[in-house]
Order: structure tokens, then C-alpha cells, then sequence
């Protein structure tokens, strides 16, 4: 299985800083996807939410989720400027980094179990894309 991460908007140079993304089961076939993407502040505002993609060419699935802002402490920097130097997230010169989580839940196809694929096995060719990004993600 493939899994892409994308936002809406189209592909250009955002001074993404990197992305993270995770899964959890929640049981049988439903998995909770997190994707976590760092903002250079210096650069465009992070999207309001991400698109999954996740398919299988062997099982014959092509599937997309919304993957939202989660609610709370969001948008946190996470760069340690100097008190005297501020970092472009509070208005300074000095690069800053914010963090952004984003989650959703999918449900695989019955036909995942009957053909007893672990979702471990099929995320082994993770692929990762944010916009003008690409990164390979080995799980």
C-alpha cells in the first residue's frame, strides 16, 4: 500500500521545513493517520488541512482522507531563538520553525483482511509528498 500526504494547494517553493507521518491502529482495519508538518516561518502560511492518499495496486484501492488540524496547542515554534534576535515567528529575522499536527482516520478495505495483508508489510514503500517536497519514509 502507498500513502501520500498533499495539501490543496499547488505545488511551490513554501520553505517547508520537513514533515513527519505516523499511524496508529484502532482495531480490525481503522487506523488513526497522523502527519505532522514543520513551517520555516520566513516562508507561506501551513495549510488548513492535508490530503491522504492511500492505495494498493494488489488489492485494487484508491482511496483519500482529509486529514484536519488537530485542536489545541498548534502552530507551536519550536525553534529556541535568542531572546535578543527574535525568529520570523514573532517578527524577527532569525529563522523559526512552527509545528502543525493534523489527523484523520481511515477504514482499509474488507478486502485487506480476507487476503490477510498486514498494513505493516504494505507500508513498507511509504511515499511522503508536501507540495514542492518529496521524501521517502521507510516505516
Amino acid at each position: 500500500m502507498l500513502l501520500f500526504f498533499n495539501s490543496i494547494k499547488k505545488a511551490e517553493a513554501t520553505h517547508t521545513a520537513g514533515a513527519d507521518l505516523t499511524y496508529r491502529s484502532l482495531g480490525g482495519l481503522v487506523y488513526e493517520i497522523t502527519a505532522t508538518f514543520y513551517r520555516d516561518c520566513g516562508g507561506t502560511a501551513e495549510p488548513g488541512n492535508m490530503t491522504i492518499y492511500y492505495k494498493s495496486a494488489s488489492c485494487g484501492f484508491n482511496r483519500t482522507a482529509l486529514a484536519n488540524k488537530i485542536p489545541g496547542d498548534n502552530g507551536t515554534e519550536i525553534t529556541m531563538p535568542c531572546a535578543t534576535a527574535p525568529s520570523t515567528c514573532a517578527g524577527g529575522n532569525s529563522p523559526g520553525i512552527q509545528k502543525w499536527v493534523y489527523r484523520t482516520v481511515v477504514t482499509l478495505p474488507a478486502a485487506l483482511q480476507r487476503l490477510g495483508i498486514q498494513l505493516q508489510s504494505m507500508l513498507q514503500k511509504l511515499y511522503c509528498y508536501y507540495n514542492s517536497i518529496t521524501m521517502l519514509c521507510r516505516l
